[in-house]
């Protein structure tokens, strides 16, 4: 029987993965049109889907199933069978993705102004120790990053999908997954970067999200094709994750 939690997460991993795919489109979209308009993050993937008859529908549920994989976070952040460090990271993930449903929900409902991811770091760069912690979680989202990347690259990645489900299927997806991976590993530690730039600096104007790191991406020499790699590369990781919510493998 499955329990609740991994039902929660099955529900979760497929919601997040439909705003990878969306936000890969996106940046697909925006590289093809030259320039003419700039990376907005998840707000794209979202704004995206709005613009459809049946968007608001289905970014609804995908805040739904956003609620769920924090409801499944926070239970493992308060599971004492886990270590205090892994209980710390999953509480952190769990804001963030309640950060991302907020922001599904912000933009379904049209509510011009509320808390973002800016304001949490200026008042965290307001308190004496604030810079020093923020330095540090930059080091460590870059090390997640390259993790990320390196799992990607070289095939490592943690054998979460079902065979039985998928059969021959499997390994396809294992080499999208790893693609994804890549990418979204790059993705993580420009931002990274951009936590410890803003910590050096005492300046939250210098942090930016995904759209921030996608538009390094478009910045650089031949940046439409980073962009563009880059918004297959996020498709692909979506992709991923909306397999692992239907045929995870049980633990």
């Amino acid at each position: 029987m499955i329990s609740p939690r991994r039902v929660l997460f099955r529900i979760g991993y497929a919601a997040l993965g439909a705003v990878y795919v969306m936000l890969g489109i996106a940046a697909i979209s925006i590289a093809t049109q030259g320039g003419r308009d700039r990376v907005r993050g998840f707000a794209s993937a979202f704004r995206l889907l709005l613009s459809h008859p049946r968007g608001p529908a289905i970014v609804a549920a995908i805040a739904g199933g956003l609620v769920a994989f924090t409801l499944a976070r926070l239970l493992d952040a308060g599971d004492g069978k886990r270590s205090f460090f892994a209980r710390a990271l999953s509480f952190i993930d769990a804001l963030g993705h309640a950060a991302l449903a907020w922001l599904a929900v912000r933009l379904l409902l049209r509510v011009r102004r509320g808390p973002d991811s800016r304001s949490a770091v200026a008042w965290l760069l307001s308190q004496p120790w604030g810079p020093r912690a923020l330095q540090v979680a930059g080091v460590v989202v870059i090390a997640v990053g390259v993790l990320q990347f390196a799992q990607g690259a070289t095939g490592r990645l943690p054998q979460k999908l079902a065979r039985r489900y998928l059969g021959a299927a499997t390994d396809v997806a294992v080499r999208v997954g790893r693609f994804g991976v890549a990418v979204r590993g790059i993705v993580t530690a420009i931002i990274g970067w951009f936590l410890v730039r803003t910590a050096r600096d005492v300046d939250p104007r210098a942090y930016h999200d995904i759209g921030g790191a996608l538009e390094v991406l478009e910045r650089m020499r031949f940046g439409a094709l980073l962009l563009g790699a880059a918004g297959a590369g996020l498709i692909a990781y979506g992709a991923y994750l909306v397999l692992l919510g239907f045929f995870r493998r049980q633990a």
